[in-house]
């Protein structure tokens, strides 16, 4: 509803701006270092996290509509395979600097400087952002059946909306993995904050091998294999958990190549449903699909972590998972990887020759 008022780029600095500003609170919380942080000081952490999501949120998703309507189509594709370049080897750099400052300094001025890196890189990248011409804004028009539209796309019967439940079946679980893992390895394994940096960096390589792999045969394989192959792996990774976590210990010098296998899975997942999304969306108002297949999944994806969370940790205020909880998280995980691999061949799709609505470089992100 904001594009029309405010144009792609006056929304993107005005979001990207707002949230370097909640990264002071932390900033400061890092900076006094305190012993046993008073009961505010959590709650002010908490509090711009969420208005620091909140405002990347309003910021990011102007991104891409100004990128494609800056950028002709001549140049697009040299721009999104150097910006994927430079994605990839920034994210991996970031971690491993990550890593390194955790492993050289206390972990309150470990967190001083990441957070001091990234309000600077706030800095610049609104400096550079606003040197850039903003392209014309979308008409309102455009955005006003949103709210009369949306309650259609999700109830009527559709390929839209079998794809969309089968998306948002797959966030109730997927999603909790990636912040659960982290969890329990630094509370239950006890693993370093440096080290466990270090396996992100290792899943974010497999990101990128995955994309730059499948980016130049899935149109040969065809979209619903790399779904399947992709639960696979994913199904192995989690057989994998569940061990660990049952008491098999020998097995936590493989996390660095299950990180990896997750990253990879990852990816072959994403490209698989941005190849796909096209299919299943009106050609008229397919922005207006997107952004519904988008809202809902993301809703879902961001709730999921959350509750498995709180059924997952030990009561109280004392760190720590409950090992029967945490195997029937990843039982639920395996049985709807299990589930979806069987289902994904009943997908049905109306436009099979629509390009993928974003490339690799979205994939990265």
């Amino acid at each position: 509803y904001t594009l029309p008022t405010f144009g792609y780029k006056r929304q993107v600095i005005f979001g990207w701006a707002a949230r370097g500003i909640f990264l002071l609170i932390p900033l400061w919380l890092a900076h006094i270092a305190p012993e046993t942080p008073a009961p505010w000081m959590v709650y002010a952490l908490i509090a711009s996290s969420f208005f620091f999501s909140f405002f990347r949120a309003i910021g990011g998703c102007a991104v891409m509509p100004m990128i494609y309507a800056t950028l002709p189509e001549s140049v697009r594709g040299r721009y999104f395979a150097t910006d994927q370049a430079l994605a990839g080897a920034s994210g991996i750099l970031t971690l491993l600097l990550c890593a390194a400052l955790f492993r050289l300094l206390p972990n309150y001025d470990a967190f001083f400087w990441q957070y001091a890196y990234a309000i600077v890189g706030t800095f610049f990248t609104i400096y550079y952002l606003s040197r850039v011409k903003d392209p014309p804004r979308p008409t309102a028009a455009l955005l006003g059946g949103i709210a009369t539209e949306t309650p259609r796309i999700c109830l009527q019967k559709s390929a839209f909306r079998q794809y969309l439940v089968v998306m948002g079946f797959n966030a109730l679980t997927y999603t909790a993995f990636v912040p659960l893992q982290a969890y329990y390895l630094k509370t239950e394994a006890h693993l370093s904050m440096d080290r466990i940096l270090i396996y992100t960096a290792l899943q974010y390589a497999g990101v990128i091998l995955g994309t730059l792999i499948m980016r130049n045969h899935i149109d040969r394989i065809g979209t619903k294999p790399v779904f399947r192959i992709s639960l696979v792996s994913a199904a192995i990774i989690s057989v994998f958990w569940i061990f660990l976590i049952r008491g098999q210990g020998q097995l936590l010098p493989f996390l660095p190549l299950s990180y990896f296998a997750f990253g990879f899975s990852s990816s072959l997942w994403i490209t698989a449903n941005l190849k796909y999304l096209p299919r299943v969306c009106d050609e008229e108002k397919q922005a207006l699909h997107v952004s519904v297949h988008s809202a809902v999944v993301g809703i879902v994806g961001g709730l999921a972590p959350i509750i498995w969370g709180y059924l997952v940790k030990i009561p109280g205020s004392q760190p720590g998972v409950q090992a029967d909880a945490f195997s029937l998280f990843f039982g639920a995980l395996l049985l709807s990887q299990i589930g979806l691999f069987f289902y994904i061949p009943r997908l049905t799709s109306e436009h099979r020759e629509r390009p993928s609505i974003l490339t690799s470089a979205g994939v990265l992100r």
